[in-house]
């Protein structure tokens, strides 16, 4: 499979016709082909808010699965709020997210931003465009699963694609659930949001 690692608008294409929506990614230049779940990737990959914090901080290996999903969540905030969404409220924000000033980096505003509490449901209540709002109460409750800072925490693949294809079932808006069973690999996988049957069949994104 693709693993992707550089998710952002300019990498998403969509096509529409009178009939049907396509979406593709693009820019492959910088996936990475994984055959083994768990596979850790070493070099950092991407844009700041896009690339997931574990990519961007020095240290450890991180797996290139969830912070793909860090990737589309920032990116479909942006969908929902307008460009630079993040960066934004992170400015709003302050001195909050900069306690050491100036001196303090990016990376480690967004960390500390997206460990606030509510800072998803807050973020697109004051942002989200007037002609969504309507979705709110499902795509709040998935946003906030998928910008977790812990990547594992966060949402997954599976959990995600579960929600699209019930039609955005209601979601509980909230903390994120408290971690369900290992999932293979040792990494603890979050509970289904309410909505999403456990165990539903569901894939990754297909590049």
């Amino acid at each position: 499979m693709n693993q992707f690692t550089h998710i952002k608008p300019e990498h998403i294409i969509v096509n529409e016709t009178p009939e049907t929506i396509t979406i593709k990614l693009a820019g492959f230049d910088l996936s990475v082909f994984i055959q083994d779940d768990g596979k850790m990737r070493q070099s950092p990959c991407g844009n700041v808010p896009f690339a997931a914090p574990e990519v961007l901080r020095d240290g450890p290996a991180y797996d290139p699965c969830p912070a793909d999903i860090w990737s589309l969540g920032v990116v479909l905030a942006e969908a929902f709020c307008g460009a630079r969404v993040v960066e934004l409220a992170i400015k709003d924000a302050e001195p909050e997210v900069r306690p050491e000033g100036e001196s303090t980096t990016f990376t480690e505003c967004i960390q500390t931003f997206f460990q606030m509490p509510a800072t998803v449901a807050n973020m697109l209540e004051k942002s989200c465009r007037p002609e969504l709002r309507s979705l709110l109460p499902t795509c709040s409750a998935m946003l906030t699963g998928m910008l977790v800072v812990d990547p594992t925490q966060r949402m997954e693949a599976d959990d995600v694609r579960s929600v699209v294809e019930q039609g955005f079932a209601p979601l509980a808006l909230g903390p994120v659930a408290p971690a369900g069973p290992p999932a293979p690999g040792g990494r603890r996988r979050p509970a289904p949001p309410r909505g999403v049957a456990e165990g539903a069949p569901a894939a990754g994104v297909t590049p």
